[in-house]
């Protein structure tokens, strides 16, 4: 059904647990891309109410075992209620599609929890400018780039889930192209007024008006795991699709290596933030189900992530470092992203 990527821009740490870009770029080739066909992860129980898949509409009434999030810390529990103002619900696993869900949210209160962190956001407009100019932010976006096989000669090109603008950074970069930085809080993007005329910030529903030109490639990075209604804003995208254009997702790896060893720990499993939990499965046939082609699909780790993941394990829960824990993340089923490339 899909091609791996034969070769994506990356790099290797250098010791422990901890890895950090450097200039040094190092191309790699990839192991043939493999879904798991019977996860012994996560362990499950039946539940008395069942909910909706968000994707395939169909009934779930198993969840992940709470013995795994039990053994998150008190301390880390009591933060996290104080934070978020709201306790973690069950966590919902559809096993025939290898795919993970909250409940669904209420799209007013969703909508008005992205627009609050919008203005914080704008309030740090610095913090915000620095992670759009920043170099390592730079660096992934070349590998997202690579990947997708972005070259000049591109008339309209789409951020969807912009936040800072450091991937519209390196589309005007790549390309020529109009770019358009859409988000649900046009505060998150207050940086970018007048700082380029390359980069034109949106809300995310004014660019789908009609008026509004269609794109001839979108990238997405980190959204789909936020989305209330995953199918229904890729189905969007396909329609605003010109014949032949291309979409980049990436997304969290829900099967990952360190998501296995303590899905509580783990920095991407956190509510009501990420709501969807992908396989390199899940995301294929949500991929198709929106009538979309996948061209290739990888899982991959970010050099900046075996750091930020890796320090919410200690070592006893996570012995392997060095160049070993880089072979596992980067072993094409077991890293913590997953990168798919479509068409129309």
């Amino acid at each position: 059904m899909t091609e791996t990527s034969r070769h994506v821009s990356t790099e290797q740490s250098s010791g422990g647990h901890s890895g950090s870009p450097s200039c040094a770029r190092v191309d790699i080739s990839l192991p043939s891309l493999t879904h798991r066909t019977n996860l012994d992860f996560p362990q499950t129980r039946k539940v008395r109410k069942s909910v909706l898949n968000p994707i395939s509409g169909s009934e779930v009434d198993e969840c992940i075992n709470v013995k795994i999030f039990f053994k998150l810390r008190i301390k880390n529990i009591i933060k996290r209620i104080i934070k978020k103002g709201v306790r973690t619900p069950d966590l919902y696993y559809d096993e025939e599609m290898h795919f993970a869900f909250f409940p669904r949210q209420d799209d007013e209160w969703l909508n008005e929890f992205y627009v609050k962190q919008g203005k914080f956001f704008s309030e740090n407009s610095s913090e915000m400018l620095n992670v759009f100019n920043s170099p390592a932010k730079a660096h992934i976006a070349e590998i997202m780039l690579d990947f997708a096989e972005i070259k000049d000669g591109i008339d309209v090109c789409v951020d969807y889930g912009a936040g800072s603008g450091w991937l519209s950074k390196a589309m005007t970069k790549r390309t020529n192209a109009s770019v358009k930085a859409l988000d649900v809080s046009i505060d998150s993007m207050s940086h970018l007024r007048g700082l380029t005329d390359a980069i034109l910030p949106l809300r995310v529903n004014d660019y789908f008006a009609p008026e509004q030109p269609r794109f001839d490639f979108l990238g997405c990075m980190d959204t789909f795991e936020h989305l209330n209604d995953p199918l229904s804003a890729l189905k969007q995208i396909y329609e605003k699709a010109n014949k032949g254009a291309s979409v980049f997702l990436s997304v969290p790896n829900f099967d990952s290596y360190f998501s296995r060893i303590h899905l509580g720990c783990h920095p991407y499993y956190v509510f009501p933030q990420h709501l969807n939990y992908f396989t390199s499965k899940a995301l294929a046939y949500l991929s198709e189900l929106a009538g979309f082609k996948v061209r290739k699909q990888a899982v991959v780790t970010l050099p900046t992530e075996i750091e930020y993941v890796s320090r919410s394990y200690t070592k006893q829960m996570a012995p392997v470092g060095g160049a070993p824990l880089w072979d596992i993340l980067n072993n094409g089923i077991d890293g913590e992203r997953l990168f798919i490339l479509l068409e129309k």
